[in-house]
């Protein structure tokens, strides 16, 4: 893993990420739609654009790297207002163009960019709430529904993706202490990341498609 791109780099455990992985000696190239990473991060080459309309252009210094791993991480919770009927159809479809559709057209842009020596790995971050069993009761609509939408996404590349020697991988980092996990959440961004670098590590060891949990053990759709 010597080169990496990653989606949602400017908070939370995209810049957690990209922390550790630029520590560790890595190319590191990542976006958001925030002008600035939260803090900065040596080594980090940042560009502020939404994922939604990323395009190679728009990030010249893509255009003489290829990449062994593609991190897609951006997403947002929404409003609070979604847990009831009341919910509008317009905030529901934009937290699709955000939490679904910008990973598809981030892929579908630096695809040429992405090495298919066979050995190159694409993550999905998810929420396990996605997942069918996660969805039950009162539910934040707008949330569920979308982490559901961009793991069946994730499952649906395996198979197009894997046919251009590109292995597809979810995650779910767990209950970790960003925006959307709260200041209760059981693990630090820091330590998150580092469990899951662990499991990218060996990760080549599991077909294309398994699911992660933060810890290690795969996991059922």
């Amino acid at each position: 893993m010597d080169s990496v791109f990653i989606c949602g780099a400017s908070r939370g455990i995209g810049l957690e990420l990209a922390s550790q992985l630029c520590a560790e000696g890595r190319r590191v190239y990542g976006i958001s739609r925030t002008p600035q990473p939260e803090r900065p991060i040596d080594g980090l080459v940042y560009r502020s654009l939404a994922a939604e309309a990323f395009s190679l252009a728009a990030f010249p210094e893509l255009s003489a790297e290829t990449f062994d791993t593609v991190i897609l991480n951006s997403a947002i919770f929404g409003p609070a207002t979604q847990f009831s009927f009341d919910f509008p159809a317009a905030k529901l479809k934009a937290m699709f163009e955000t939490n679904v559709i910008s990973h598809y057209r981030v892929l579908q842009e630096i695809r040429p960019r992405i090495n298919n020596n066979g050995s190159a790995q694409v993550w999905f971050i998810i929420s396990k709430g996605g997942l069918q069993a996660g969805i039950r009761g009162r539910v934040a609509i707008g949330y569920r529904s979308t982490k559901a939408a961009q793991i069946a996404l994730a499952l649906s590349l395996v198979h197009p993706l894997g046919e251009q020697g590109i292995s597809v991988y979810l995650i779910h980092p767990g209950s970790v202490a960003t925006r959307i996990g709260g200041v209760k959440a059981k693990l630090s961004a820091e330590d998150c990341v580092a469990n899951m670098l662990a499991i990218i590590s060996r990760a080549g060891d599991y077909p294309s498609g398994t699911i992660f949990e933060h810890d290690g053990r795969p996991i059922k759709p």
